[in-house]
């Protein structure tokens, strides 16, 4: 009962939250310089007279701001988003058009980084302040140090120029092979990857430190278990719910970075969408792509504070 209790007061805050964001994104239209309207207008091909006055009207620009706010939350909660005043499609359509690129590039991150930095992180912790540790110390540094959008450029002229082992450019979709899709995704899942595995790596490191310190873990040596299975069975489970909030704090900044790597590879997802939307004043379509990113963003966050409580029994107690 208590859990169902604790479930539904988060489930509150995280309704009153993506309340909040969606009153930041609606307010992104009366925050712009000049009239919305006119902007719309003039970067139109062949604008029509009384075009502005009839954009004025759609968008609800002529009405008090919550009046406004209220039609276009409903029609959000509907799924309406609006429409695309450049090529006239729905937002929601050109999102979900573009959206699975973008997922599956994020998944693909997530997946790597953690694969290359959980175990990097244990053995770090098991050696601390010896050879091994002080090389991944520095590696990580030196990783972190280095722009996504850089190690982008580096990987498409290693990988692809001189080696020519994944393309530089385009996607793949899933349906045409499962080899050639994850090649296409190889070089900005990698750039991605990089600037994470040094914050897990280190995050996870300092933590498995701390748990390695603790009296259950001087027992299971005094017991004399095999060193990998303290490491792994004993010290690693306790220490991941700190890497857990960590992930769940980046995917903000994977989302942004992602953006940057999406353009220099030319992928077509979400990121692209947005940068098309930017330069030709769609912002219509540019509000749809915030809000969703937001609303996601918020969404992984609460499932993240939500496996908190699964992994950890401490935290229900």
């Amino acid at each position: 009962m208590r859990n169902l209790i604790v479930f539904g007061t988060r489930l509150i805050h995280l309704l009153a939250v993506l309340l909040g964001v969606s009153f930041l994104v609606f307010l992104l239209l009366d925050l712009l310089p000049g009239d919305t309207a006119e902007v719309i207008v003039a970067s139109s091909d062949n604008p029509s007279p009384g075009a502005v006055e009839a954009i004025r009207r759609e968008l609800g620009l002529d009405q008090p701001l919550l009046v406004r706010f209220g039609m276009w939350l409903g029609g959000v909660v509907q799924g309406d988003l609006g429409h695309s005043y450049r090529t006239g499609q729905t937002v929601v359509d050109a999102v979900g058009e573009r959206l699975p690129v973008s997922l599956e590039l994020l998944v693909l991150t997530e997946v790597i980084s953690l694969a290359v930095a959980i175990p990097l992180a244990v053995f770090a912790a098991r050696h601390r302040d010896r050879l091994f540790d002080r090389i991944s110390a520095a590696f990580t540094f030196g990783l972190q140090s280095v722009p996504n959008f850089m190690i982008s450029l580096v990987l498409i002229v290693v990988l692809a120029v001189q080696l020519n082992v994944v393309p530089a450019l385009g996607f793949t979709p899933l349906s045409e092979g499962l080899g050639e899709n994850l090649r296409s995704l190889a070089i900005p899942t990698l750039a991605l990857s990089c600037t994470l595995i040094p914050l897990y790596a280190r995050v996870l490191r300092n933590e498995m430190i701390r748990t390695l310190q603790e009296d259950f873990i001087l027992m299971a040596r005094a017991e004399g278990l095999p060193p990998r299975t303290i490491l792994f069975r004993y010290a690693l489970k306790p220490s991941l719910p700190t890497l857990i909030t960590v992930v769940g704090i980046n995917i903000g900044t994977l989302v942004g970075g992602a953006i940057v790597v999406e353009l220099i590879s030319g992928l077509p997802g979400v990121g692209t969408l947005l940068f098309s939307a930017i330069n030709n004043r769609d912002y219509v379509l540019v509000q749809g792509i915030i809000l969703v990113v937001a609303a996601a963003y918020v969404i992984a966050n609460f499932l993240v504070d939500v496996f908190y409580t699964i992994l950890d029994p401490r935290v229900r107690a």
